[in-house]
């Protein structure tokens, strides 16, 4: 059996599984974390998808978020006023996510730019954690169609 880049392996994929129901037979799911985390590669057409996902997941259970839930938004929500509001509502996870995510810094300040520009930050889809500053801020704004030779779509 192959395995996905960056996930952990089938025993614990399978422990964290969603299971629903389609047409009376039940169907079992990767968990959205471990969903958006496969999805993490080097494929532009993936990165939309993840923001989708995780809106998703943050629209349907908002109201009754566990401090798990919170956790995977504030590191994974690419919509700057969402990721604002999570920080604002959940001000204690989100000052311990600062350290790793600026963009949750800026959340906390209510700063939409702040955020919105983190497109000027690449993830390497092997090092979820890791990222890696990519030109100054006039070339983020001016939006480069390519850093070191590989296309990027914002």
């Amino acid at each position: 059996m192959s395995s996905l880049r960056g996930v952990a392996g089938f025993e614990e994929l399978w422990a964290r599984r969603t299971t629903i129901e389609v047409g009376g037979e039940p169907i079992d799911l990767l968990a959205m974390e471990d969903l958006v985390r496969a999805k993490k590669t080097q494929r532009d057409k993936d990165w939309p998808m993840i923001r989708r996902l995780v809106e998703q997941s943050y629209f349907r259970h908002s109201a009754s978020a566990t401090q798990e839930l919170v956790r995977f938004w504030l590191r994974e929500l690419r919509t700057p006023e969402l990721l604002v509001e999570v920080a604002s509502a959940h001000p204690e996870f989100a000052h311990a996510d600062a350290v790793l995510r600026p963009a949750v810094q800026a959340a906390l300040a209510a700063r939409l730019e702040g955020v919105s520009l983190e497109k000027n930050v690449l993830y390497d889809a092997t090092q979820p954690v890791q990222a890696v500053q990519v030109g100054s801020l006039l070339e983020i704004q001016a939006g480069p169609q390519s850093v070191g030779g590989c296309p990027v779509e914002w």
